[in-house]
């Protein structure tokens, strides 16, 4: 979780705003949170056991600015390659690395961070507040922005109790109601999320919303054979399931029977070194029509997955509604308490590879792929798997699915 406020006369920063930027519900997978300030300024970042410890991360520049980080960095290795100015330092954390490429290029800098993310940065220079998200909004990070003060933070409803804005945002209700959709809105009046793939950058005089990363459609391939498209997409999957696999810990996926998940249940299954199974868990009710689909993939992978009844553990309560979540889909807190419970006692098992920590997926969306990206000035799909030619074709086919179980065609519609 990352939080903060940033005054725009430079105030002193109110004790009352404190307590806004620690955890509301901490518990034992949640570290101390870590605060900094300056004047008119407060950040605060409190990371999960569950991360590694580069990612665990706040960084200082010597020019004063700050990073307070919120995810995973896929790329740590070749950052530091680029990046590392002291021949003696083995590597650096992900808060750093926005920080080295910053002063240089700016927003722009974000680019080169690929992973599960969000970040508030302090530009010490301009005396502005970044805050931004990665290509896909993995990680939300909203913001609240008055009269005398800029508000954030990772928790939606954290934000709206340290705001007061409970009132209806009537714009979004009306586009969520016309098409489940409402970009860069919440629930509530002048809250807002920051967009993916965007910086938004707040200083006493201005206010702005910077992309620094587009979808690469401009970018064309064609290969020489329809099966290389096939292995690239399934190279591709592979690697994104991969860098979310943490090392030597259990690792715990939600199974509902769809396409996506069942996916990923079975790629994690392949790339685990045995006896190391995933740990599923999937959420169930009388009749229902999932069940079929979530058992045909616990058998091909010779899982014991975890089935929560919906009418015991149910997904939304009267008094729990999944922390405010702007959209649908979120679990409330009983659901999670329940899967950690559960999987934690499955975990605890020898043929599980128990330690002390385990990791808990809810959605699991593939990394930008780096074959379309010219970022890292690479080819594109060069380095990825043979045959891989770029052409002016204005479309780029994928045939073949990733690892589906054999004879499993997916949920239907």
């Amino acid at each position: 979780m990352i939080a903060g406020v940033f005054y725009f006369d430079f105030r002193p920063v109110p004790e009352t705003d404190e307590p806004h930027l620690r955890p509301a519900r901490p518990h034992s997978s949640t570290l101390p949170a870590l605060l900094w300030s300056a004047p008119g300024l407060l950040m605060g970042q409190a990371s999960s056991r569950f991360h590694s410890p580069a990612d665990q991360a706040r960084a200082l520049s010597p020019d004063g600015g700050v990073c307070c980080w919120d995810g995973r960095l896929d790329n740590r290795d070749s950052l530091f390659l680029a990046l590392a100015r002291d021949p003696n330092q083995s590597s650096f954390d992900s808060a750093t690395a926005p920080l080295r490429h910053y002063p240089a290029e700016g927003t722009a800098a974000l680019r080169h961070l690929i992973g599960d993310w969000s970040l508030a940065i302090w530009d010490a220079r301009s005396k502005s507040v970044v805050l931004a998200s990665d290509y896909a909004g993995i990680r939300p990070l909203y913001y609240w922005r008055g009269d005398r003060r800029l508000c954030w933070s990772s928790s939606l409803a954290g934000l709206v109790q340290w705001t007061g804005s409970t009132a209806l945002d009537e714009e979004f209700a009306a586009r969520f109601l016309m098409s489940r959709a409402a970009p860069h809105r919440t629930p509530y009046s002048g809250i807002r999320q920051v967009p993916a793939g965007h910086a938004v950058r707040v200083s006493p005089e201005a206010f702005s919303v910077e992309p620094f990363w587009r979808l690469p459609v401009h970018q064309e391939l064609r290969l020489a054979d329809e099966r290389d498209y096939e292995e690239g997409l399934r190279t591709l999957f592979r690697e994104a399931v991969q860098v979310r696999l943490p090392g030597g810990s259990p690792v715990c996926a939600e199974l509902s029977g769809g396409l996506d998940s069942s996916s990923i249940v079975c790629m994690s299954e392949r790339l685990l070194p045995p006896p190391a199974k995933p740990v599923t868990f999937s959420y169930l009710h009388p009749g229902s029509r999932d069940e079929p689909y979530i058992r045909a993939v616990e058998r091909a992978c010779n899982l014991q997955g975890i089935h929560l009844d919906l009418q015991d553990i149910p997904l939304v309560t009267a008094t729990q509604t999944g922390g405010a979540a702007p959209a649908g889909g979120s679990p409330g807190w009983r659901s999670w308490h329940a899967a950690w419970k559960l999987s934690a006692r499955v975990c605890s098992s020898p043929a599980s590879s128990a330690t002390s920590s385990w990791a808990t997926w809810r959605t699991i969306a593939t990394r930008p792929p780096t074959m379309w990206s010219s970022a890292a000035g690479e080819r594109p799909c060069a380095r990825h798997w043979p045959g891989a030619r770029p052409s002016r074709s204005r479309s780029i086919r994928f045939s073949g699915g990733p690892c589906a179980p054999p004879g499993f065609a997916g949920r239907p519609p």
